[in-house]
């Protein structure tokens, strides 16, 4: 990769998270945070000495859904952008509309999941 990106994952399912922080250790791909529900990711980023230029985000998410934390990181820095991973039927419609979106459908491969990233920087 020239420009590797610096991301961050959202998912609730914690084995989901050790896959991907696993695939993107094998890529060299830095992880700034990683976040268990959408109103913790919003809370991280704001927060965050480096933010991510990419996020991985599952769309059922605890507390907020992952439109509504990624609609809010948006308004923050609208140049990022999201990967939407998620098993459940998604409002393609609505995620799209926020712009800077990728939507993968659970399950899905390591190797896509890290094309989208690369594809994403």
């Amino acid at each position: 990769m020239v420009d590797t990106p610096v991301i961050t994952i959202v998912e609730d399912d914690r084995d989901q998270v050790v896959l991907l922080k696993k695939a993107c250790s094998k890529y060299g791909i830095p992880i700034a945070f990683v976040a268990y529900d959408g109103f913790e990711a919003v809370e991280l980023f704001k927060n965050a000495e480096k933010k991510p230029s990419v996020i991985i985000m599952d769309y059922d998410l605890p507390g907020q859904n992952g439109v509504d934390a990624a609609r809010e990181i948006l308004d923050i820095s609208p140049e990022v952008k999201i990967i939407f991973l998620t098993g459940m039927r998604l409002d393609r419609r609505e995620a799209c509309a926020l712009g800077n979106v990728t939507l993968l459908e659970k399950p899905t491969s390591l190797r896509t999941i890290i094309n989208a990233v690369c594809k994403a920087a």
